[in-house]
């Protein structure tokens, strides 16, 4: 075998194997041009921008990114032209023709060959149940501090596996007045009665 039809096999290997990672990877991967249009993606990137992968290439990544996000995703694009970054990691949105939102993170990474043409590799993840479990959680919390909040007098919490104790800022004003900051654990027992200090020890055991 001569050594150039090996290094021809071998870019032919090569090749092969990245088109066989790029359709079976199991998230999305894209490949864009300077001007945000697709240029080729994969079957999971067609289903979570929800555009069948024949008519996908040619689409700009504008006309699916939600409104709110476009620019901050522009923003960094730009960049990576200008040459002030290689790529960069963002959250956002996509909205599919069905109006459905989906929550990604993408991994963007200039790609440049040796005349400075540059393309673009784009990595998406679905984050949207991990992002709905964090705003459950954050309605959550909402919910509980206004609660708290309602009751006469305040509260105190203390996180034991974290060592972390807090007053709300109601009870440190029951306390301290109408100026008074939160109190830390060492604060609070100050204001203990001394002979109630034994019966109001939290120091973790």
């Amino acid at each position: 075998m001569k050594t150039g039809d090996f290094a021809s096999d071998s870019a032919e290997v090569r090749l092969a194997l990245f088109d066989f990672a790029f359709d079976h990877a199991p998230i999305g991967i894209a490949i864009v041009d300077v001007e945000g249009r697709i240029l080729r993606g994969n079957d999971a990137f067609s289903k979570l921008v929800g555009i069948p992968l024949q008519p996908l290439p040619g689409t700009p990544f504008a006309d699916f990114t939600h409104p709110e996000d476009l620019q901050a995703d522009l923003l960094l694009f730009r960049e990576v032209l200008a040459g002030m970054r290689d790529g960069y990691t963002i959250e956002k949105r996509y909205v599919r023709p069905d109006g459905v939102v989906v929550d990604v993170l993408i991994h963007v990474a200039a790609i440049r060959d040796a005349s400075g043409k540059v393309r673009f590799l784009s990595q998406i993840e679905d984050v949207t149940i991990h992002k709905e479990h964090e705003r459950q959680l954050a309605e959550k919390a909402a919910q509980l501090e206004l609660a708290m909040e309602a009751v006469p007098g305040g509260f105190w919490h203390m996180d034991v596996a974290a060592g972390k104790f807090e007053t709300s800022h109601r009870l440190a004003q029951f306390i301290g007045g109408p100026d008074a900051a939160a109190f830390d654990l060492k604060r609070y027992l100050d204001k203990v009665n001394p002979e109630d200090a034994e019966a109001a020890d939290l120091t973790p055991c």
